[in-house]
């Protein structure tokens, strides 16, 4: 299992420590597609910060057999968080 998967799961079944520690190893790649999309540090670092609170909503929807990566960057750049996705819709 992806070790980001499996500290996901940790932080499913309560461990907050968990979800510190996707954030610190996710959040640099995260602003980074952030900042491609909406151009401006303050807005990337808010649409980072969406994604990490819809991330957390949809937490039991997550499949820990899968990478947590490339779902958290689909969250980053799909309609329900991303303005420019919608936008561009």
């Amino acid at each position: 299992m992806d070790p980001l998967a499996t500290l996901f799961v940790r932080y499913r079944r309560g461990d907050l420590d968990a979800l510190g520690e996707v954030f610190d190893r996710t959040a640099p790649r995260l602003l980074r597609l952030a900042m491609h999309l909406v151009h401006s540090a303050a807005d990337a670092e808010d649409l980072v910060q969406a994604t990490y609170v819809q991330a957390m909503r949809l937490a039991a929807t997550f499949d820990a057999e899968r990478p947590l990566l490339p779902w958290l960057l689909a969250l980053l750049a799909g309609p329900d968080v991303s303005p420019a996705s919608s936008a561009s819709r």
